[in-house]
């Protein structure tokens, strides 16, 4: 007879918001925590799958079973018991015209999941004849900005009273303003502000969402602030934050639409409606009007809207009945608004989004990042004296996994969307308010305590970076650590992901090699010389990464070119370049075992040059280098030359070890006034 199969695992997509080392999403869908309401199509945390992977142990054959065309009311999955693939049409469709059709890819990958998630996803881009989101697409992507998600720390004083908890006598507006002086004063470039969901009130009306989302909004009276969150408008805040040269480029909070919104009035927009009574938080509404989404933000670019960051998807879908019933809902829905952004030069955040939101959004140039992992919150309890969120054992979500942007980024990436981590506080030094009048309150008497955990995760995301901290609330050498003097982001080429090995632990157990927690690699490419950065974190046992996986995980080299690469060194992060060390067969990367996310190590690994240099980048910075600071980096006989960009004047120091020697070098230059410069490395004598 012949020999049994490989085992194989099956999965459904890698999700948005992973639990503990994402195996919720591997399990089959979505896992939500928390009350949520039940309706005739799941919970607002429970969807059908629409990415589908099958693979082997050794990721041999890796098969990715997708929709193409009609993502949004199209499934896959593999029948129990079966060795069948079925795809079709959602069975909650209540009609199906003649002549309607879909497309579906079964992506056939030999090279393990990251290539074959990589391979598949430029499968569905090529067919909407869409690019990978670059890095520079947005002000948003490429420079340092501030979020106002961890809504106690960005008012002066903290908080007191009940949320938002801002300072007395300062509204929405001041608070702001308050925070660009204080940015101007200790020099931090922000250059972009994330406006979360109290800008239009999502909880001063009856339930919870979205009522209005325009100037009238940011007026709007509430028990808060009783002239208005911002009593001068959205225009006039644009203009005092310094326009678009300044502060005030902003990302603004969408939520799901409720049911009493007032643009619900007007018939000709075509609304769906789903009331559940006024009083229900679960009430929705919605449509897939063209005229809405143009008359929505036909003014939002002049107030300074420049992405809009569309939230609870992941509710909106299976609350409002029109979305599961009706035959391309979502689709057209998500079509009008992307295209409604972009006609208006505008782009779109993904956040709360389902597999199905991210495939569909494949479609269009106007959706560009995601926020993917949890949010970071850490909410204590007033009655209980507890927390959620805050440690690894009270639940596993908010800021605790917020870090956690390696293996959903892996989806997002996939489909050419940039990752973005939840906002994070910077000071370990600073606590929330200690009072909690009632209920829960975020950050209470709480501090964060790895700030540089999340800002060399957000770094390695390649996506957008936005602190959060209250005035005088911020670690500014550790913000700097993540961009240049002007606020320009250093990047990795592409963002960090998972190791192949990392997903056989996790779907095979111990039958599996690999690390038994977070290993994420990436790279960065200059002037043909390419190098790697290897994070991790929360590992249940020690783990060697050789020089051989740790080259075919890289994009640069992957396995066919690994057995040509040159010699390799390696510093440790929170080591520094004096522990620069070579990396060959006999000298793998070692990860420690860690208890919590304090454990994070780092390496950058970079190549031997021909004459023996070997150039180890801006040391302090969490991506030491990368294309935003070095242009190029070229070998001149026995010197290399390297031509540096930055902020006008500004002094980049770097690190480089010469030929032949154990210990490196520093090396300093000023960026000449056009915001070019140049180092050329010796050796001493």
């Amino acid at each position: 007879p012949p020999p049994p199969p490989p085992p194989v695992s099956a999965t459904r997509g890698l999700g948005e918001r992973p639990a503990y080392h994402t195996q919720a999403n591997w399990a089959g869908g979505w896992s939500c925590s928390g009350v949520t309401p039940a309706t005739p199509y799941g919970t607002s945390c429970s969807h059908p799958g629409s990415n589908l992977a099958i693979f082997d142990q050794n990721q041999s054959t890796v098969l990715l079973f997708s929709a193409i065309t009609a993502a949004d009311s199209v499934v896959q999955a593999r029948m129990p018991g079966s060795p069948e693939l079925r795809t079709g049409v959602l069975g909650s469709i209540q009609n199906i015209p003649a002549g309607h059709s879909f497309t579906s890819v079964l992506f056939v990958g030999t090279a393990g999941l990251n290539a074959a998630y990589e391979g598949w996803g430029a499968t569905l881009l090529a067919a909407h004849n869409k690019k990978r989101t670059p890095q520079d697409a947005s002000i948003v992507l490429s420079h340092l900005g501030f979020s106002t998600t961890a809504n106690y720390f960005y008012s002066p004083e903290g908080a007191s009273g009940t949320w938002p908890n801002l300072i007395p006598g300062k509204n929405f507006e001041e608070t702001l303003i308050d925070v660009a002086a204080y940015a101007q004063r200790v020099q931090l470039p922000y250059r972009s502000v994330l406006i979360d969901s109290w800008w239009y009130g999502e909880y001063s009306h009856t339930g919870s969402g979205m009522y209005s989302w325009d100037e009238s909004s940011a007026k709007e009276p509430d028990s808060l602030d009783p002239e208005g969150r911002f009593p001068h408008g959205l225009q006039w805040l644009h203009d005092k934050l310094g326009g678009s040269a300044g502060m005030g480029n902003f990302i603004q909070h969408m939520g799901k639409w409720r049911a009493d919104t007032h643009y619900v009035a007007n018939r000709a927009w075509n609304w769906t409606v789903d009331n559940r009574g006024i009083n229900d938080t679960w009430s929705t509404a919605w449509t897939d009007s063209v005229a809405f989404h143009e008359s929505l933000f036909a003014n939002a670019t002049s107030w300074g809207l420049v992405t809009a960051k569309h939230d609870h998807v992941q509710e909106q879908m299976p609350l409002t009945t029109a979305v599961m019933e009706i035959l391309g809902f979502t689709g057209r829905a998500l079509k009008a608004e992307l295209d409604a952004l972009h006609k208006h030069n505008a782009t779109m955040m993904a956040g709360g989004y389902t597999i199905l939101g991210f495939i569909h959004g494949a479609c269009s140039p106007a959706l560009t990042h995601a926020r993917v992992a949890s949010d970071y919150a850490c909410w204590y309890n007033a009655s209980t004296g507890v927390g959620a969120g805050c440690t690894r054992g009270d639940g596993g979500g908010g800021n605790y996994w917020s870090w956690n942007v390696g293996p959903p980024g892996m989806l997002a990436w996939a489909l050419g969307l940039l990752p973005y981590k939840d906002s994070f506080l910077t000071s370990s030094e600073v606590k929330g308010p200690s009072a909690c009048i009632a209920g829960s309150c975020l950050f209470a008497n709480w501090s964060e305590p790895y700030p540089a955990v999340h800002a060399m995760t957000a770094s390695l995301s390649a996506g957008p970076i936005a602190p959060g901290d209250r005035v005088n609330g911020s670690n500014r050498t550790l913000i700097m650590q993540t961009c240049r003097e002007d606020g320009v982001l250093l990047k990795p080429d592409r963002p960090a992901t998972p190791i192949d090995s990392y997903w056989a632990v996790r779907s095979f157990g111990s039958a599996a090699q690999g690390p038994k927690g977070e290993l994420w690699t990436t790279e960065a490419s200059i002037s043909g010389l390419t190098w790697m950065y290897a994070f991790g974190a929360m590992l249940d046992e020690p783990y060697d990464l050789s020089l051989a996986e740790l080259l075919q995980s890289s994009t640069a080299w992957g396995p066919d070119r690994a057995a040509t690469a040159p010699t390799h060194v390696a510093f440790s992060f929170f080591d520094g370049p004096e522990s620069v060390r070579t990396v060959d067969a006999a000298s793998p990367l070692t990860f420690a075992f860690g208890i919590d996310y304090g454990s994070a190590q780092q390496y950058l690994v970079a190549p031997m040059m021909e004459n023996g240099w070997a150039v180890l980048g801006e040391a302090e910075k969490f991506i030491s280098v990368s294309r935003q600071r070095m242009s190029s980096v070229i070998e001149r006989g026995k010197t290399v030359e390297i031509t540096l960009v930055g902020a006008p004047h500004e002094q980049v120091t770097l690190w480089a070890l010469p030929p032949t020697k154990r210990v490196p070098t520093k090396f300093s230059t000023i960026v000449g006034p056009d915001g070019i410069g140049t180092l050329t490395l010796t050796a001493a004598p």
